[in-house]
């Protein structure tokens, strides 16, 4: 496909005649990582491998900031303390403060430009048993209300998983783990692959705080690991058909899915 970030290369820029001064880059540079982060640290020009690092485009920056059209100040927590940001990205900030009634879940690649961990946020607990977390091919990550809660290798073999201490927080992001797991393990059921949950932080899943939820999810345990039934599958299968069917269609889906 067409998609992703294009450049025009060196060679058909010279070409043309069109290569921009040093100054000129950095500016185009500058607006560019506002406009693709929102809010731009030195962990964003390490990421985006700029030439000159983050020097090449502080400049800019501070100009912008002194103009009044960008702000500068420490808005997030767990990066270089010198950030800049849009006004309209720290409105966006605020409104996350607050944790919404329903937990958000989302699974991205764990390659995903959208995905900041291993790339401009470290993986948490550097101390973590089994296999390490990576933004590798195949891995995904489950974010739960905008927080990383789990990373999960290709075919669900190894999962790390970051739970809150306290409890509600606890309990509600271990069962938006264990859904999030069945969902993918209900995708690789549908494309004809398998799928094992057999190691979660470096030991076996069953004596981990996520074990009852996984069962409660539709997982069954065995010698090997956890793995979504057959019966499971088909359920989250109907849920999905239930939420997209009309809603007319909603006491016939009920029927399918729960036999008399």
């Amino acid at each position: 496909g067409a998609g992703g970030r294009w450049s025009l290369v060196a060679a058909r820029r010279d070409l043309a005649g069109a290569r921009p001064s040093a100054t000129e880059w950095s500016a185009a540079t500058a607006q560019q990582l506002l406009v693709r982060y929102g809010l731009v640290t030195r962990e964003v020009a390490a990421a985006e491998g700029l030439p000159g690092g983050f020097g090449a485009v502080y400049d800019v920056f501070r100009h912008l900031e002194e103009g009044g059209r960008i702000r500068r100040g420490y808005f997030v927590g767990g990066v270089g303390a010198m950030q800049f940001a849009q006004p309209g990205m720290l409105d966006l900030l605020r409104g996350l403060r607050a944790p919404p009634d329903e937990p958000e879940v989302l699974v991205l690649s764990a390659a995903d430009p959208a995905s900041a961990w291993g790339a401009l946020l470290p993986w948490p607990g550097d101390g973590a048993a089994g296999r390490r977390p990576a933004r590798a091919a195949g891995a995904q990550v489950v974010l739960v209300n905008g927080d990383l809660a789990a990373w999960v290798a290709r075919g669900l073999r190894t999962v790390h998983a970051w739970l809150p201490d306290a409890e509600p927080e606890r309990g509600t992001t271990a069962r938006a783990v264990a859904g999030a797991l069945a969902g993918l393990a209900r995708a690789a059921r549908a494309r004809g692959e398998a799928s094992l949950v057999a190691e979660v932080d470096g030991g076996p899943p069953g004596a981990h705080p996520l074990a009852p939820h996984l069962v409660a999810a539709g997982f069954a345990p065995s010698s090997l690991g956890f793995q979504l039934t057959r019966r499971s599958a088909a359920a989250l299968d109907a849920d999905l058909a239930e939420e997209g069917a009309p809603d007319d269609g909603a006491d016939a889906g009920e029927e399918a899915e729960n036999p008399a």
